[in-house]
């Protein structure tokens, strides 16, 4: 399948993170990897609102979707792997072989 490159700004993953779970990018001292891998364990339910319409509206397998966190300060890029899978799980559409 084709992979989707979805793109959030550290700050977007920052502010949603804060308010979801209270935790931050202060949290780590700035130190953004380690902020990110937290933060993809317990994702923001924005990043789900966000997501939803690709999973079920347009039937993209999260095992497809790849999620970049741009940080606009210094320009990297940065994998953020939540588990879309287990987050969507129920709610993406089954292939027909597998439902005989």
């Amino acid at each position: 399948m084709k992979t989707i490159q979805v793109k959030f700004t550290l700050e977007e993953i920052n502010e949603w993170s804060k308010k979801s779970t209270g935790i931050s990018l202060d949290t780590f001292k700035g130190n953004v990897e380690a902020f990110i891998r937290v933060s993809q364990q317990v994702p923001s339910f924005r990043l789900q609102r966000r997501l939803r319409p690709l999973i079920v509206d347009e039937a993209i397998n999260p095992e497809d979707i790849v999620i970049m966190v741009v940080d606009e300060s210094t320009g990297e890029e940065h994998y953020y792997n939540p588990p879309l899978d287990a987050i969507f799980a129920g709610l993406t559409p089954k292939p027909f072989l597998n439902s005989i």
